[in-house]
């Protein structure tokens, strides 16, 4: 039985790939901007289903979201141009080592004031945070 998802027929008999690099890539950069939208103008738009959308994102990876997204529609446009980036893998890691010790920092330092007294408690106080948007300024 052919795998219908993944693989078409042509009418010569020929199968091709249904998700090729021009597929993943439309998919990745429609993801990263919907998400980008959303976290924008979900709650104004969407009502409480934005505003759901916008506190599980905010909850889970905070601010990190925007530059995910950029990340998303970036390598997107690469896999529809079918280029790649020539970047050693030692480097990428060690970036991608620096980064994520920024937002974990960057964490620390938004929720010391939650409640600390077990995991379970501090992952609620994050997504209640989370589900309150985006902190108003003064």
């Amino acid at each position: 039985m052919e795998n219908y998802h993944f693989v078409s027929k042509q009418e010569n008999g020929n199968k091709e790939k249904l998700w090729t690099k021009e597929t993943w890539g439309m998919t990745m950069c429609l993801f990263g901007a919907l998400v980008f939208l959303i976290m924008l103008i979900g709650p104004f738009i969407l009502g409480k289903v934005g505003e759901g959308i916008v506190g599980v994102l905010l909850g889970s990876i905070g601010y990190f979201t925007f530059p995910v997204c950029a990340v998303l529609v970036f390598g997107g446009v690469l896999f529809i141009q079918d280029k790649s980036l020539r970047i050693p893998a030692r480097y990428v890691l060690l970036c991608l080592g620096i980064v994520y010790c920024a937002v974990a920092f960057v964490h620390t330092l938004m929720s010391m004031d939650y409640d600390l007294t077990g995991f379970f408690p501090y992952l609620s106080d994050c997504f209640r945070h989370g589900m309150g948007g985006y902190p108003q300024v003064p």
